[in-house]
């Protein structure tokens, strides 16, 4: 037997100068919290696994992610998504497929540290 109320996953992200938020579903509700509190003071990484379309499509015309940060957003439905949807050149990439976290969140260190993986530099907004 559980008693609440539960903080969030992310009640600590404030002492983290780069952050990696994982999420699935609706769950992608706290970290947009987090993500809307820390966005102009910190570099914050999204990964969210998502299979309904509505949702990813209500989400992504909703929420604000054009920050520095990578929006990785794994979509592991079965309906295909409307090709806007697919070919956004911002931050954020939609990737078809089950996330492999211990492959994912070593790369999205590795191009932070390097310098070599920053958002930054594939976006539309930099090209």
């Amino acid at each position: 037997f559980y008693v609440g109320p539960f903080p969030s996953p992310y009640s600590h992200a404030g002492k983290y100068d780069n952050q990696i938020l994982v999420a699935s579903g609706i769950g992608i509700t706290p970290a947009l919290a987090a993500i809307n509190a820390f966005k102009s003071q910190r570099r914050i990484n999204l990964i969210w696994a998502c299979r309904d379309p509505e949702m990813l499509e209500f989400f992504l015309n909703q929420m604000y992610l054009e920050h520095d940060g990578w929006n990785l957003i794994f979509y592991t439905g079965k309906r295909p998504l409307k090709e806007e949807i697919e070919e956004k050149q911002t931050n954020i990439r939609i990737i078809k497929g089950r996330p492999d976290l211990a492959s994912v969140i070593p790369n999205i260190i590795y191009g932070i540290e390097s310098g070599e993986g920053l958002p930054e530099k594939y976006t539309a907004r930099s090209l």
